[in-house]
C-alpha cells in the first residue's frame, strides 16, 4: 500500500471517527434533558440510567450512521481539495479510478463494523432500549411496540440460506435469475411480515 493510501484512509477514518464522537455526545443530552423528569419520578439508579444510554448510544448511532458516513466524506474530501491535494495527485499521473481506491477500502472497513454492529451489538441494545422506553418513559402506553427491534442473526441467515437454495436450484445465475431471486426474497419476506 502506498504512502498516499495510508494518509486517504487514515483521515477518512478519523473524519468519521471525529464526526462519531462530537455527535452521539449532543444527541445523548439533549435525550437526558427530555427525559431527566421521568428518571426523576421513576426514581432509577445511576446504573440503570448509563445502561440505558450505553444501549441509546448503540441505536442512535447506527441510525445515524450513514449520515455520519455522508458528512465525513463531504468534510474530508473539501478539507483536501481546499489544500490542492486532488489536484496535485491527478496532476502527477495517477487516474482518477486509482485516487478512489483508498476511499473504496475505508468504506469497505466502516461497511464491516457496521456489517458487525448490525449483526452483534445493535439487536440487543434496541431491544433493551426499547424494554426501558416501554418500562419508564412511555408508561400509558399498554401495548410495548416492538417495529423499531432489528432483526436478529438467525432471520438473517434463514433469507440468507433461503436465497441460496433459490439459486441453486436454477443452476446459472443469470439477470433473469436474479431479478428472480429478488421477488422471491420480496415475496418470502411480505409472508414473513404478513404471519
Amino acid at each position: 500500500m502506498k504512502l498516499l493510501d495510508l494518509y486517504i484512509i487514515k483521515k477518512y477514518i478519523s473524519t468519521f471517527t471525529v464526526m462519531l464522537v462530537l455527535f452521539i455526545p449532543i444527541s445523548v443530552l439533549v435525550d437526558l434533558s427530555q427525559k431527566i423528569d421521568k428518571f426523576k419520578e421513576n426514581e432509577l439508579s445511576t446504573a440503570e440510567i448509563l445502561s440505558h444510554y450505553y444501549d441509546f448510544v448503540w441505536v442512535f448511532g447506527y441510525q445515524l450512521f450513514p449520515i455520519f458516513l455522508f458528512l465525513s466524506v463531504i468534510w474530508f474530501t473539501s478539507k483536501l481539495a481546499s489544500n490542492t491535494e486532488v489536484i496535485a495527485v491527478l496532476s502527477s499521473g495517477i487516474s482518477f479510478y486509482r485516487y478512489l481506491r483508498p476511499f473504496l477500502i475505508s468504506a469497505s472497513i466502516i461497511a464491516l463494523l457496521a456489517f458487525g454492529a448490525s449483526m452483534f451489538w445493535v439487536p440487543n441494545a434496541s431491544e433493551s432500549y426499547n424494554r426501558f422506553k416501554y418500562e419508564y418513559i412511555s408508561k400509558s402506553r399498554k401495548v410495548m411496540l416492538t417495529e423499531n427491534i432489528y432483526k436478529k442473526k438467525a432471520i438473517t441467515i434463514l433469507y440468507t440460506s433461503a436465497i441460496i437454495m433459490q439459486v441453486g436450484r436454477w443452476g446459472i445465475i443469470s439477470h433473469g435469475n436474479i431479478l428472480r431471486i429478488i421477488s422471491w426474497f420480496i415475496r418470502l419476506r411480505r409472508k414473513t411480515s404478513v404471519g
